[in-house]
């Protein structure tokens, strides 16, 4: 009967083996490397044992882990002054049709972002942002008004309706995002 091993220790095995694991990956995280030096290097043709070659090669790969560990928290650390930087920009002040304000970062020393920026460097034609349904009849009329007072010739007047239209049937099959502005 001295040889029957109950269920219990081999649990105790196995926890102990968890146990042993997680203390090696700990050990592994939490110490430094072996510093890799040119005597180290120069002595690989001295090295007498596989187990010799294999520790050497592990050092060399703990080294390369460390090293690549240290660029992506640079590379993090950066991301991260950025989107701070990002966070205290100006923010535009366009209001939608739904009386919401646009909140995209704003052009350097501008009040708006470079969405809602464009109508001003787009020429003389008073049309709104197509946001919404509301939005899209509003341009709609404001070109009617321009060709009724004359402010637009006939040429423009069918290519301004055609860019409204267009962007009312892009709005119509979702291409619109309203994130935008």
């Amino acid at each position: 009967m001295g040889n029957v091993q109950y269920e219990d220790d081999l649990y105790d095995d196995e926890e102990d083996d968890d146990e042993a694991e997680e203390e090696a990956e700990w050990r592994l995280k939490h110490t430094p490397p072996k510093e890799i030096t040119e005597e180290r290097v120069a002595g690989i043709d001295q090295l007498k044992s596989i187990a010799e070659v294999e520790q050497l090669i592990g050092d060399i790969d703990a080294n390369l882990r460390l090293l690549h560990q240290r660029e992506q928290a640079e590379i993090r650390l950066m991301r991260l002054e950025y989107l701070k930087k990002a966070h205290r920009a100006p923010r535009c002040t366009h209001i939608k049709c739904s009386g919401e304000t646009c909140e995209s970062p704003a052009i350097k020393n501008e009040m708006f972002c470079w969405y809602h920026k464009l109508p001003a460097l787009c020429g003389p034609y008073e049309l709104p942002f197509i946001e919404d349904p509301r939005s899209y009849q509003v341009a709609m009329m404001r070109v009617c008004h321009q060709i009724s007072n004359g402010r637009v010739k006939p040429r423009q007047a069918r290519m301004l309706l055609k860019a409204v239209a267009m962007a009312g049937e892009n709005m119509k099959h979702g291409k619109l995002d309203s994130g935008n502005g």
